[in-house]
C-alpha cells in the first residue's frame, strides 16, 4: 500500500483506505482532533493534535502497512497544475 500526496483528494483517499474508513469519516476524525487542539483564536496545540490523531489511528488499528509515501514537491507537480516552480513564485516576493 502507498500514500499518494500529489493532491489532497488522493491523499485523503489513500489514508482513508489505509485506515479502512470512508474519506468523509477520516475528515471528521481530523476535524475532531483539530478542534480539540484549538486553544483559542490565535493558538493551536500541535502536540495535542498529533496525540489525538495517534489515538485515533491506534483505535482504528490498521491491518495494512504503508510501503511507500509518494511525496511530490511543487517543482515536481508544477507541470501538472500549470503552476510555475516554487522558486519563481518566491523570487517575486
Amino acid at each position: 500500500m502507498y500514500i499518494d500526496t500529489i493532491t489532497r483528494e488522493l491523499m485523503e483517499r489513500d489514508v482513508a483506505a489505509y485506515l479502512d474508513v470512508p474519506a468523509e469519516e477520516l475528515i471528521q476524525y481530523i476535524d475532531y482532533a483539530a478542534n480539540k487542539a484549538k486553544e483559542d483564536r490565535w493558538s493551536f496545540n500541535t502536540d495535542l493534535f498529533n496525540s489525538e490523531l495517534d489515538a485515533i489511528f491506534f483505535d482504528l488499528q490498521p491491518e495494512n502497512s504503508i510501503d511507500k509515501i509518494l511525496v511530490t514537491t511543487w517543482q515536481d507537480a508544477s507541470h501538472i497544475y500549470k503552476i510555475p516552480a516554487m522558486e519563481t513564485i518566491c523570487s517575486i516576493y
